[in-house]
């Protein structure tokens, strides 16, 4: 007689299969939320850097005055806009901030950025931070702008 021979896993098998896994899981997951608030910090400070380019770029483009400004005008954490000076409808919205991230304009406190159609800012320039305040003590992001308009970014020990 020929003997069939069957295809498949024992279930010792599959258990110690399911708790390798498992343990892989453990060690993987808090990993992972520490990637994705990194991740969702540096979005930010992404969004932050198109905001000042963009505004910079079309006061050129244009010949008119563009304004970064907190939506709220008190907060960049609620949400900035870039609109051309006087104009009704912004050319580009962000969205307010979740997650615990923050945006402080630390050197100047600015609530707003002009940029002149030369292409410099009105004012004297803002080093922004943006941190995660579930995080102290990490690494955030610098976002330095300069008299001249120019964007620099740095890392920025978050308190």
């Amino acid at each position: 007689m020929k003997r069939i021979g069957t295809h498949g896993f024992t279930l010792i098998e599959l258990m110690v299969t399911v708790a390798v896994f498992a343990i892989f899981a453990a060690i993987a997951i808090p990993n992972f939320t520490s990637v994705i608030q990194d991740t969702r910090l540096q979005g930010v400070g992404v969004n932050l850097v198109t905001a000042f380019n963009l505004a910079r770029s079309e006061a050129i483009k244009r010949g008119q005055t563009v304004d970064v400004k907190a939506t709220d005008g008190n907060s960049w954490t609620n949400g900035f806009t870039v609109e051309v000076s006087g104009a009704t409808t912004p050319l580009r919205t962000f969205p307010g901030l979740t997650n615990g991230i923050t945006i402080t304009a630390a050197t100047n406190g600015s609530t707003s950025i002009s940029y002149l159609a030369s292409g410099l800012i009105s004012t004297a320039g803002d080093t922004f931070q943006v941190c995660d305040s579930r995080r102290t003590g990490e690494t955030g992001r610098a976002i330095n702008v300069n008299a001249t308009g120019r964007i620099s970014t740095t890392t920025y020990a978050c308190n």
